[in-house]
C-alpha cells in the first residue's frame, strides 16, 4: 500500500515526526549559538551588551521622546547591561525549554517524570555552558547564571505546555 508524501505529512505520525525534527534542528541551533557567546571573552562579551544597553537606550529615548544628554545616554547604557545580559540568559533557555517540549511532547503526554527529565537537561546545559566560560579569557563560571538559565527554560517549559493545553481544550470544546 502506497502512501503519498503529502497524505503522511498530514498524518498524525507525520506531524509528529515534523514537530520533533524541527524542534531538534532549532535546538541544535540554539546550542550553537549560545556557544558562540560562551566562547566570546571578557572584552568582547561585554562589549556586545555595551552595544545593544546603548540601542535600548537609544529606543527609551525615541519612545519616551526624550533629548538625552550624552553623558545620560552613556550612564544609562552602563546601567542596562548587566540587567540585558541577565534577560538574554533567561530568553535563550526560555527559548531552549519550549524546544526541548516540542522534541517530546508529540510522542507523549506531559507528566512528571518527562517534565524533570527536562529540567535536568537544563541545568546540564546551563551547567557546560558555564564550565565553557571557565576556560575562556576574562570569563567565569557562574552558579546564579545556571540558576537563571534554568528557571528561564523551566518557564519556557510550562508557558508552552499551558499554551498546548489550551488550544487542546478549545479544540474538545468545538471553538
Amino acid at each position: 500500500m502506497r502512501v503519498s508524501v503529502g497524505k503522511w505529512i498530514r498524518s498524525e505520525k507525520g506531524k509528529q515526526v515534523i514537530v520533533t525534527t524541527v524542534s531538534a534542528i532549532l535546538l541544535s541551533l540554539l546550542y550553537v549559538f549560545i556557544w558562540g557567546f560562551s566562547a566570546q571573552d571578557g572584552e568582547e562579551s561585554s562589549g556586545l551588551s555595551y552595544a545593544v544597553s546603548e540601542k535600548v537606550t537609544l529606543l527609551w529615548e525615541t519612545i519616551s521622546h526624550g533629548d538625552f544628554t550624552e553623558s545620560y545616554r552613556e550612564e544609562l547604557a552602563l546601567w542596562l547591561e548587566h540587567p540585558i545580559r541577565k534577560m538574554a540568559h533567561f530568553c535563550e533557555y526560555m527559548i531552549m525549554g519550549i524546544l526541548m517540549f516540542g522534541i517530546w511532547r508529540p510522542w507523549q503526554k506531559t507528566n512528571r517524570k518527562m517534565v524533570l527529565i527536562t529540567i535536568l537537561a537544563l541545568v546540564l546545559s546551563a551547567s557546560v555552558d558555564e564550565i565553557h566560560q571557565f576556560f575562556v579569557p576574562d570569563r567565569f563560571p557562574s552558579p546564579l547564571d545556571v540558576l537563571l538559565d534554568t528557571c528561564g527554560g523551566t518557564f519556557g517549559l510550562f508557558l508552552v505546555d499551558r499554551i498546548t493545553l489550551a488550544f487542546q481544550d478549545r479544540g474538545r470544546s468545538g471553538h
